[in-house]
C-alpha cells in the first residue's frame, strides 16, 4: 500500500453509523487505495487472491466496516497511511503517534443497473471489467453544468446472487423508472449538489438526468435484494478527491447522475463538502424516527416505505427485490422473551437505527456460528422485520429455537457484545438451573445469571469472557435505561418479570461470581419452610414423608442426622423423592404405642441455596394405633 502524507481529518464513510462509539475510520485516501487490494476483495467479496470464491464466507454489504490499520496522531487526529515501522519512527519523535485500527466500508450497485459507456451505448454494471470505457462527467467551474467525456474503469468488484440478500433501496423516479442501490449511494440533485440515497426526500428532492434536466423523486422502498451487487470506479485522478475535485467521478446510471465508488466512499471529506447539500452528514436517514418527524407533514413514512402523502404505492417489477414488511417468522405466544411487551414499547421510543443499517446482521451471523459450535441443539433465526426489540426462546416439535428480532439489532446501544449477552440469555432459557416457570423454562433472572456466568464462559475463555461480558452487560443496561420506572417494576410473578434493577444486579453478580440474588429467585434467608408430614407403611418399613415449600438440595436434605423425631425415634435414611423434589422420604423406627409425633428439621437447604426458617422447621404427624 502506498505511503501517504496524511489527511488531517478522518473521513466519515458510509458505514459511519454502524460501529460502536469511539470507533475510528480510515481517511479516504487510505480507503481509496484499500478498495483495490486483495485483502478488501477477500473480506468484502469473499474472493481469494486467485479469483476463486472462498468457501463458507459471507459477502458483506455497504454497512460492513472492514478493519485495517494506519498511523494515527492521538493528539491532533492526523492520520497517515504509512507502514508500522515508519509509524514507530514518528513515535520516537512524538509520542502522540500510534499504530491503531481504523475501518473502511464495503458498498455496491444492483445487478442490472445500466451504466453509460458513450452517448448512445450502455452496459450492465456487473459486466464492467478493469480497462473498459465508461462515460463520466466533470463540472464546468463557471456555469456548474456537466460536461461528459470518456474515462476507463480502474476498479470493478461485486457480489454474486444468492445468500441472505443485501439491504437495498429501490428508488422510483420520473415516469415509472427505478434504480436499486445501497443506502450510502450518492446521487446528484437538480441543484447540482450531491446527496446520499438514504437521505433523499420524495416530493422535495429532484434527481438530475444525464441531459441536465430535473427528475421527480416519487418513492423509496427499503427491502432485501437477492441478485448480485456491483460497483466501479473510473480511472480519473483519485488524489483530486482529496482536494475537493469530483471531475471524472460522476456516471450515468439508469439515466440519472450518480457517483462512482471512489467518490461515494469519500463522503464526508471536508474538502468535498462544498459539493454536497448543506449538513449532509447530519441529515436523518430513511426509516429513522428523526426522518419521520422531519417529514411528517409531506410524506407517508414507514420504517421501510417513504412516499408523497396520499400517493399510490409503486408496483415492484424486480423479482429479486422484496420490500420489507411482507415476511415474518412464526413465534408461539408461549415463547420466553427477554423483555416484556410494555418494556419493549419503551425501548422502541428510544434511539434506534433504521432498516438500512445492517451492521448487527453481520455481528449476529458471526455469533450464530459461534453459539452453534457450543450449543448445536439450539437453532437461531433472525426476524429482520420484527418490530419489537426482543428475542423469543421456545421449544416446538422437539426443536429448541431462539428468534432474534431485527428491531433488537437496530436498537442504538446494542452492538456485538450486547447481542452476545442477550443470545446467551436465550440459551440459558433451556439450560439454566431451576427455578423454572410453568413451561419448564428458566426464570428470567435465572437466565440472565446463567447466560452471563455460564453460557458466555463456555463460549469465551479467560479475559475474553470478562471483556465481552462486561461490555455486553453495559450495552444491555443502557437499553434497560429506556424502560420507564413503572414498567421496570417487578410483576406479581418475579419468575416472569423481576424488576429491571434486579436484572442489572443479577448480571453484575454473575460477573463477580456471586450468588443469584433473592429478587431473581436466588437464595432467600429463611425462605425454606416445612409445610407438612405424613406417616405410612412402605414395603414393611415405617416411613415419614416431609414436605417443603421449595425443591431441596439433595446434599443437605439426604442426611438422616438433620431430622429429629420426638418422642425419640430413629431415622435410618433420608431420600429426596425424584418425582417430587420438594419432599423427603424418611425410613424410621418409631416408638410403639404412640400415635402423635413431631419431626423437626435442621441444616437443610433449598436447591437455590435458600436457608430454613427456624420458625417454620417442624410438622406433626400421626400413626394408627
Amino acid at each position: 500500500m502506498a505511503n501517504s502524507a496524511g489527511c488531517t481529518a478522518a473521513a466519515r464513510p458510509s458505514c459511519q453509523g454502524t460501529m460502536a462509539p469511539d470507533t475510528r475510520f480510515c481517511c479516504s485516501e487510505h480507503c481509496n487505495q484499500y478498495q483495490e487490494t486483495s485483502d478488501y476483495r477477500r473480506i468484502c467479496k469473499c474472493i481469494a487472491y486467485d479469483g476463486s470464491t472462498i468457501p463458507n464466507c459471507s459477502e458483506k454489504d455497504a454497512s460492513f466496516p472492514v478493519a485495517t490499520a494506519e498511523c494515527i496522531n492521538t493528539c491532533t487526529n492526523e492520520q497517515r497511511n504509512i507502514s508500522r515501522s515508519q509509524c514507530d519512527e514518528l513515535r520516537d519523535v512524538d509520542p502522540c503517534w500510534t499504530w491503531d485500527t481504523c475501518y473502511c466500508c464495503c458498498s455496491c450497485f444492483a445487478w442490472g443497473t445500466k451504466i453509460a459507456v458513450s452517448g448512445d451505448e450502455v452496459k450492465l454494471i456487473q459486466n464492467f471489467q478493469v480497462g473498459d470505457p465508461v462515460r463520466t462527467a466533470s463540472v464546468e467551474p463557471e456555469s456548474g453544468k456537466l460536461v461528459w467525456g470518456e474515462n476507463h474503469v480502474s476498479f470493478s468488484s461485486g457480489t454474486s446472487p444468492g445468500g441472505n440478500g443485501s439491504t437495498m433501496l429501490s428508488i422510483y423516479f420520473g415516469n415509472g423508472n427505478s434504480i436499486i442501490v445501497t443506502p450510502d449511494h450518492v446521487f446528484m440533485l437538480s441543484s447540482g449538489k450531491l446527496k446520499k440515497a438514504d437521505t433523499l426526500v420524495p416530493g422535495v428532492d429532484e434527481l438530475l438526468s444525464a441531459e441536465g434536466n430535473a427528475v421527480a423523486l416519487n418513492e423509496i422502498k427499503v427491502g432485501r435484494f437477492y441478485d448480485g451487487v456491483h460497483h466501479i470506479s473510473s480511472d480519473a485522478d483519485k488524489s483530486g478527491l482529496g482536494e475537493g475535485v469530483i471531475d471524472g467521478h460522476l456516471i450515468n446510471s439508469n439515466g440519472i447522475v450518480s457517483a462512482d465508488f471512489a467518490l461515494q466512499i469519500s463522503f464526508g471529506d471536508q474538502k468535498l463538502l462544498r459539493h454536497f447539500v448543506k449538513d449532509c452528514d447530519k441529515l436523518p436517514v430513511v426509516g429513522s424516527a428523526e426522518y419521520k418527524a422531519a417529514h411528517a407533514d409531506s410524506l407517508d413514512c414507514e420504517d421501510y416505505l417513504v412516499k408523497k402523502k396520499g400517493a399510490d404505492v409503486s408496483v415492484n417489477t424486480v423479482r429479486s427485490f422484496t420490500p420489507f414488511g411482507a415476511n415474518r417468522l412464526y413465534v408461539p405466544p408461549t415463547a420466553q422473551v427477554f423483555v416484556t411487551r410494555e418494556q419493549a414499547i419503551d425501548i422502541i421510543a428510544g434511539p434506534k437505527r433504521p432498516y438500512t443499517n445492517t451492521t448487527n446482521v453481520h455481528n449476529l451471523n458471526y455469533l450464530i456460528k459461534l453459539f452453534r459450535g457450543f450449543f448445536p441443539e439450539i437453532n437461531f433465526y433472525l426476524d429482520w422485520e420484527g418490530i419489537e426489540p426482543n428475542i423469543y426462546a421456545f421449544e416446538l416439535y422437539g426443536q429448541k429455537t431462539v428468534v432474534i428480532s431485527g428491531q433488537l439489532l437496530r436498537t442504538e446501544p446494542i452492538y456485538q457484545d450486547g447481542l452476545a449477552v442477550i443470545m446467551a440469555h436465550g440459551v440459558a432459557v433451556f439450560n439454566g438451573a431451576p427455578p423454572a416457570n410453568a413451561l419448564g423454562y428458566a426464570c428470567m433472572g435465572q437466565a440472565d445469571y446463567f447466560g452471563v456466568g455460564y453460557v458466555l464462559q463456555t463460549i469465551y475463555f479467560g479475559s475474553d469472557w470478562l471483556r465481552v461480558a462486561t461490555s455486553g452487560v453495559d450495552q444491555v443496561n443502557a437499553m434497560f435505561d429506556y424502560i420507564s420506572a413503572k414498567n421496570g417494576e417487578a410483576g406479581n410473578d418475579v419468575c416472569l418479570k423481576p424488576s429491571i434493577d434486579c436484572r442489572k444486579e443479577t448480571m453484575e453478580l454473575a460477573l463477580m461470581g456471586g450468588e443469584l440474588p433473592e429478587c431473581a429467585g436466588g437464595p432467600e434467608i429463611g425462605g425454606l419452610h416445612v409445610t407438612g408430614a405424613q406417616a405410612q407403611l412402605f414395603e414393611s418399613y415405617q416411613t415419614v414423608t416431609v414436605q417443603f415449600n421449595m425443591n431441596l438440595s439433595p446434599y443437605s436434605a439426604e442426611k438422616p442426622e438433620n431430622y429429629h423425631i420426638s418422642p425419640e425415634s430413629v431415622v435410618s435414611t433420608a431420600t429426596v423423592m425424584e418425582e417430587a423434589p420438594n419432599q423427603v422420604l424418611l425410613t424410621v423406627l418409631l416408638q410403639p404405642g404412640i400415635q402423635d409425633f413431631e419431626v423437626r428439621v435442621y441444616d437443610v437447604y433449598a436447591y437455590n441455596g435458600s436457608t430454613l426458617d427456624p420458625d417454620h422447621n417442624s410438622a406433626t404427624f400421626s400413626v394408627q394405633a
